[in-house]
């Protein structure tokens, strides 16, 4: 396991962000202990829309997948169980809190980016976060 402070340091100054996709998975884990199902993930993805479940998986499986296990090691991915990990403990809860803030943040100013049209559907951070 790395050290948390790496994960406040990869969300403040490593992290760049095209999509949502990166801080969304964080943010996900985080409000789980650290732990989640290919699945859920990819229905977390998806707005919780079961139609689109199979291209989420896609989307899940191939950049999100490829930065945050493969090139900065954030995350653990088990293919036995098709479960993804933090790759970090989440022993300090105020560093994690910090850590929910800086992904929910992230999000926030990346749906301000958006054009004008998207944001009529009123995206929120919250709106990743599914039970």
């Amino acid at each position: 396991m790395r050290d948390f402070a790496e994960l406040i340091e990869f969300l403040t100054d490593t992290m760049t962000m095209m999509t949502v996709y990166q801080p969304a998975i964080i943010l996900h884990l985080l409000a789980r202990e650290g732990v989640a199902s290919r699945a859920a993930l990819g229905r977390m993805l998806s707005g919780n829309e079961d139609w689109e479940l199979e291209f989420w998986d896609r989307v899940l499986m191939d950049n999100p997948k490829r930065w945050l296990v493969g090139k900065h090691q954030i995350l653990k991915y088990e293919k036995e169980t098709q479960t993804f990990f933090l790759n970090f403990e989440l022993i300090d809860v105020a560093a994690v809190d910090q850590a929910k803030a800086i992904c929910e943040q992230k999000m926030e100013a990346w749906i301000q980016k958006l054009p004008a049209a998207t944001k009529l559907l009123n995206l929120k951070a919250g709106d990743f976060i599914v039970s």
